[in-house]
């Protein structure tokens, strides 16, 4: 019927990832609410293109990951290694979107789980 899906790494991402990944732009990435395309999308689009894009630099940096914002009333994104390995032992980098309000890599990582830093205390991470 003519369809056309395009994937990577058995994810359907939006065409351009694929076919045009030099125009991806700081609105496409916003637009994403998925992780896992999200996450597909950043690593195609380069991190650091989008951070300079959208004039973020390094917040903070802790055992929770990173946090990248601008000086701007927007979202800030936090880095984070998921802690679970991969078959090949590599672990996924994630780019979680927090609050403009977030301060620490922790408080942002908690806020993903609608926690505070002090109530956001995993035992387990899977």
């Amino acid at each position: 019927d003519g369809t056309t899906i395009y994937g990577l790494e058995g994810i359907i991402v939006p065409e351009k990832v694929i076919t045009s990944p030099e125009s991806l732009t700081v609105a496409d990435l916003d637009e994403v609410t998925n992780a896992e395309v999200r996450r597909l999308m950043m690593q195609t689009m380069g991190p650091e293109r989008y951070f300079a894009l959208r004039g973020m630099t390094l917040i903070d940096r802790d055992d929770r990951g990173e946090l990248y914002g601008t000086t701007r009333d927007e979202p800030r994104v936090v880095k984070v290694v998921n802690s679970t390995p991969n078959p090949d032992g590599t672990r996924k980098l994630y780019y979680l979107w927090t609050s403009p309000n977030a301060r620490t890599a922790t408080e942002a990582v908690a806020r993903s789980f609608h926690r505070t830093p002090a109530t956001y205390a995993p035992k387990v991470e899977t």
